[in-house]
C-alpha cells in the first residue's frame, strides 16, 4: 500500500537512526537506513531486485548514496553514486550517477496490460542532474546481446506522430489518478509542476538484440 502498486513482492529489513529537527515543512533529517537482504520488483518493469547491506545516509539536507547497489535475480548490478538534495522536499535536486553491468532492467511481460517489456539486459552509464520538476538526464546504453525489447505506443493519443525523439510509457495497471491530477495543478503555491525530462545519450542495439514496436 505504501508504494501504490508501483512495487511489489516486498521483503526484508531496515534498520537505522534518524535525528529529524526543524519546522515539518523543511525538516532536517541527519542518520542512516541500511537495508538487510531487501527484495522487490517493481511492477510495470516486471525486474525483481535486491538490495542487501546497503546504506542511505541524510546529512546536512541530501540524501548520499555510496555505491548504492541493486542487484537482479542472477547477479547483474546497477550501482548508485552521488547525492539527492533535500534543500526543498517538494523538489528534491539531483547530483547522481548510475553504472549498470549486464543489468535486468526489464523483465519478461507478464500480462496483456503491460506496456513495455523484455528481458533485457544492459550495460549503461546515467547521470541524472536538475530537479524534480525538470530532471536533467544523460544515458549511454548498450542492450546485451540476446535481450528483447516490446513497447507499445497506442495510436489513439493526439499527437503522437508529431513527438520526434519522445516516448511516453504508460503503466495501464496503474494510471494516474485524474482528479489528484487536477488538485495539483489547483495547488500551484503548494506542489511542484512537474514539466518533463531533459534526455540526452545514445542507445546501441547489437545485432543479437531486438526491438518490438506494438502499434496498439
Amino acid at each position: 500500500p505504501f508504494t501504490a502498486g508501483a512495487t511489489t513482492n516486498m521483503s526484508g529489513a531496515i534498520t537505522g537512526n534518524l535525528e529529524i529537527s526543524g519546522e515539518l515543512t523543511n525538516p532536517d533529517i541527519n542518520g542512516s537506513l541500511v537495508f538487510h537482504k531487501g527484495k522487490l520488483r517493481v511492477s510495470y518493469l516486471n525486474n525483481p531486485l535486491e538490495i542487501d547491506q546497503q546504506e542511505l545516509r541524510f546529512t546536512n539536507r541530501k540524501l548520499l548514496l555510496n555505491q548504492f547497489s541493486f542487484t537482479d535475480t542472477t547477479g547483474g548490478k546497477a550501482i548508485m553514486d552521488g547525492a539527492i538534495r533535500l534543500e526543498n522536499l517538494l523538489n528534491p535536486g539531483f547530483d547522481l550517477g548510475v553504472d549498470a553491468r549486464n543489468f535486468l532492467v526489464l523483465g519478461p511481460k507478464s500480462s496483456e496490460e503491460q506496456m513495455i517489456w523484455g528481458p533485457a539486459r544492459v550495460n549503461s552509464t546515467i547521470a541524472i542532474k536538475g530537479d524534480l520538476s525538470l530532471p536533467k538526464v544523460d544515458m549511454q546504453l548498450k542492450l546485451v546481446d540476446k535481450s528483447a525489447i516490446g513497447f507499445v505506443v497506442p495510436d489513439e493519443e493526439p499527437g503522437i506522430a508529431n513527438r520526434e525523439g519522445v516516448i511516453e510509457f504508460v503503466n495501464r495497471q496503474n494510471p494516474p489518478d485524474s482528479t489528484l491530477l487536477i488538485q495539483t495543478v489547483k495547488k500551484k503555491s503548494a506542489a511542484t509542476q512537474f514539466s518533463g525530462i531533459e534526455f540526452s545519450g545514445d542507445i546501441e542495439l547489437t545485432p543479437a538484440s531486438t526491438l518490438t514496436i506494438v502499434i496498439d
